[in-house]
């Protein structure tokens, strides 16, 4: 059985003992990590304990977490680099909260974030699975930072996977909390997946749970650092060829969604230097969609420039009109 659902995840249910369990992973991130840390210890809600998650780090990352002396902060190692998916999954086993919450050693939540989601949970029923909030951004623009919020509120379709494969704009790092039993059921993050590995994780929660949110901005964003894993479209398209393919049957019944993954994985699998694959789904997006513009725009680019100059051209186009979309 794959490591993300190990057998370990069947005995959550009998360890929970506190309300919260934050999840802390972090590699080699001695210049952030504190400030998550203490919009932790800032919290108005006390009773949380907070699992910070050692994914090999080399640098001062280590001493730094030890050094906070809080008796509800655990230092756990992995021994050795394995990724974020590994590293929460390893955090999930060892907790013991009735919610298990997410944050990323470079982000910082609200002070008021457990004590308002606390609240949210009591007033929903069991078959809710998921929850998260709106973020407040920090984004580097040339020598300022510049701040705006993003939340998401979907689009309801006829249940929550469907509204889900439709439009999925949440990761791991927006004010997510997770009822425990989640992963008792369905298993953790899948660490075989080199990125896009909370997508896939949320696709697979949708199939059986429903969802809320928080119309209140209770998490920070940093995204001041040059390695944005979104612009690794090798890497996610990796990961879409593994997944995406366990969504197919419902994916096929949907016009909207056959335009919408064919024409990404197109895109992506241009990006990682595969035309065959990339090539085969052209021509799934054009049994549907002849005149489809942006894909014909992008099979032109990186059929005409190769890979090297056709990911330059697509980041370039991407910043104006979306094509990555």
């Amino acid at each position: 059985m794959a490591t993300f659902m190990h057998a370990e995840f069947s005995n959550l249910l009998a360890n929970q003992s506190l309300p919260y369990s934050i999840i802390l992973p972090f590699f080699n991130r001695e210049k952030t990590i504190a400030r998550a840390i203490k919009s932790v210890l800032a919290q108005t809600y006390k009773n949380w304990e907070l699992l910070a998650i050692d994914d090999g780090s080399t640098d001062d990352s280590v001493s730094i977490v030890r050094s906070f002396g809080d008796s509800r902060i655990q230092m756990v190692s992995q021994g050795k680099n394995s990724g974020a998916a590994a590293a929460r999954n390893l955090g999930i086993i060892k907790s013991r909260g009735q919610f298990i919450c997410f944050l990323d050693s470079d982000d910082a939540y609200e002070p008021r974030f457990l004590e308002t989601i606390l609240q949210k949970w009591n007033t929903l029923p069991a078959s809710v699975g998921l929850l998260w909030t709106g973020c407040i951004y920090h984004r580097q623009v040339g020598s300022k930072v510049v701040m705006n919020k993003g939340y998401w509120t979907p689009v309801i379709k006829s249940d929550p996977y469907h509204t889900f494969l439709s439009e999925l704009k949440i990761g791991t790092n927006s004010g997510i909390s997770v009822r425990r039993g989640v992963f008792e059921n369905i298993g953790g993050f899948n660490p075989d997946l080199p990125a896009a590995e909370d997508t896939e994780f949320f696709l697979r929660l949708s199939r059986n749970y429903s969802f809320d949110h928080i119309p209140l901005f209770l998490i920070n964003i940093f995204q001041t650092g040059k390695d944005r894993l979104s612009l690794k479209f090798d890497r996610i398209a990796i990961a879409y060829n593994k997944f995406i393919p366990g969504h197919l049957d419902a994916i096929n019944k949907s016009k909207t969604l056959r335009l919408k993954f064919f024409y990404k994985l197109m895109w992506l699998n241009y990006h990682l230097g595969d035309k065959g694959l990339a090539r085969a789904y052209f021509r799934k997006l054009l049994k549907d969609h002849l005149y489809h513009r942006t894909g014909w725009l992008i099979f032109f680019i990186f059929e005409t420039f190769g890979k090297n100059l056709g990911y330059r051209l697509h980041i370039f186009l991407s910043v104006s009109s979306r094509t990555t979309a």
